[in-house]
């Protein structure tokens, strides 16, 4: 869910060789595990690196293991400090390290009171064809847009070298596999329970692990939240209704804006126009090329993710669209929209590459059954009813494309959660998110008892935000001192657009 630059991951890779040689020796961990050694983080200021082995696989313990890389930044209050707090920033496959040495949002009083861990979880170890990915990720991800069939075919060869390039990881990269890393991680720092700010993807991390160790939690922060408990039409359905949500604020906001370039217009009206336009092959941009219907698609979808911010782009991007007469189409009109097709080999280049956004983790924790291009269609027909405007979510979208094929079971498949007993969990989510939407957060919120669902009111993906004294205000108080914020509690949104 969350894009991020592969100097993050290049970090993550620079601990580990850094912390080789202070690392645990490459067999089996039993309980307790020895505690990390850290050590100043080559050229970063006020961090630690420190590495863990952990089981490739969980079931044999005594069996081949792999090295995490970790960072951590000491609270800055020894005196006052309440222990570690582990984050996970997502992605999936973001680096954890380079979160809390980079992006880390947090305000000083979190600083002040935890040591704040991130680690390089097991599916940053995921190696796949470079070329291979290279093809799938070039494939236009709407359907009619390529043949499908050739996307299973791609799909299955990258799972081939996935294998090949992961070797025994390959087969144990869900999130339970996660989740358990995370308490070994937690038994080896020395803490009796968990504390843990999980955001996007990595809140279904958190929600594994509270069904896996739900008597180890004392604070647990769920930041935009995935939902692993829709069925493939139910998942379907809410992604796209959250794209649409989001579009119908944003034209709110625009019919009454002197800024929009959309106000002398109805935004939703004139985006099924563009719709219409691009499918017929006649929509063409500033420059007079054509705008296909995934390039509609993704300009929509990225503006719309940004949140507030992109509002004033996505109102101007919308506007210099126009719709060429009848007489300017091509004698295809399909041709015309569409881009040029990618080479239709899946010829290998035998070349390691990390996998953005892992694809063994995403088929690990979900089955769509895509294979079938008539299943692909149920899945688009039930997608525009629900966002008849916006059409497709392409985050939930890209998921369903690339678990199409996979030959690989689904070890962690979607369920409501099993919790009977838990400590109180903090969940929070934007009203407008479009990655997550809020009624995931709700849905979640309600499966686990005695939690609590925070809301901003904002348009954003991810809700730790400076700017916002409501929201940090009550997610500090949660984790320093375990006070939830009364029931559904509201913050307002402090992002304008620009």
């Amino acid at each position: 869910m969350r894009r991020r630059h592969t100097c993050l991951r290049v970090l993550g890779a620079a601990v580990i060789a850094f912390s080789a040689l202070v690392a645990p020796p490459a067999h089996a961990q039993t309980p307790p595990p020895a505690e990390p050694r850290w050590q100043d983080c080559p050229e970063t200021t006020g961090m630690q690196c420190a590495s863990i082995a952990v089981p490739v696989d969980w079931r044999h313990p005594d069996g081949e293991t792999l090295t995490l890389a970790l960072g951590r930044r000491p609270a800055t209050d020894p005196a006052r400090r309440r222990g570690v707090l582990i984050v996970n920033p997502g992605g999936p496959g973001d680096s954890g390290v380079g979160w809390v040495r980079d992006e880390l949002p947090f305000t000083s009083t979190l600083r002040e009171r935890f040591d704040i861990v991130g680690i390089d979880t097991r599916d940053t170890h995921l190696r796949c064809d470079q070329g291979l990915r290279i093809q799938r990720d070039n494939l236009p991800l709407l359907p009619g847009a390529t043949d499908h069939q050739h996307r299973v075919a791609v799909n299955q060869a990258l799972a081939r070298s996935c294998r090949h390039f992961s070797g025994a990881l390959y087969d144990h990269v869900s999130s339970a596999d996660l989740a358990r890393d995370m308490d070994h991680v937690r038994a080896a720092l020395g803490e009796a329970r968990l504390n843990y700010y999980g955001i996007s993807y990595g809140t279904l991390v958190g929600q594994t692990y509270a069904e896996l160790f739900p008597s180890r939690i004392r604070a647990m922060v769920l930041d935009s939240v995935v939902d692993h408990s829709l069925d493939p039409r139910a998942y379907v359905t809410s992604s796209a209704w959250g794209l649409e949500d989001a579009f119908a604020a944003f034209a709110r906001w625009c019919r009454t804006a002197q800024t929009c370039d959309l106000s002398d217009r109805d935004p939703q009206r004139h985006l099924g126009e563009l719709w219409h336009a691009a499918a017929r092959g006649r929509l063409r941009d500033s420059r007079d090329q054509p705008v296909s219907p995934d390039a509609l698609s993704a300009s929509v979808d990225g503006a719309l993710r940004s949140g507030e911010l992109r509002w004033h782009d996505l109102g101007a991007s919308l506007a210099d669209l126009r719709v060429a007469p009848d007489t300017a189409s091509a004698a295809d009109p399909a041709t015309s929209a569409q881009p040029h097709q990618p080479d239709r080999q899946t010829t290998p280049t035998d070349i390691p590459d990390v996998e953005h956004r892992p694809t063994p983790l995403l088929c690990a924790d979900w089955r769509f059954d895509a294979a079938d291009p008539a299943r692909l269609d149920q899945y688009w027909e039930l997608s525009v009813r629900a966002a008849p405007h916006t059409r497709v979510n392409r985050w939930s979208w890209e998921w369903i494309t690339r678990c199409a094929g996979w030959p690989d079971a689904t070890t962690n498949p979607p369920h409501r959660l099993r919790v009977p007993h838990l400590a109180p969990v903090l969940v929070a989510n934007a009203r407008h998110d479009v990655a997550t939407p809020h009624p995931w957060a709700r849905s979640v919120a309600e499966q686990l008892p005695g939690s609590t669902l925070l809301t901003y009111d904002g348009a954003r993906h991810e809700v730790y935000l400076p700017a916002s004294p409501c929201m940090t205000g009550a997610i500090d108080r949660y984790l320093v001192d375990r006070l939830s914020p009364a029931p559904d509690t509201h913050c307002p949104a402090v992002e304008q657009p620009a």
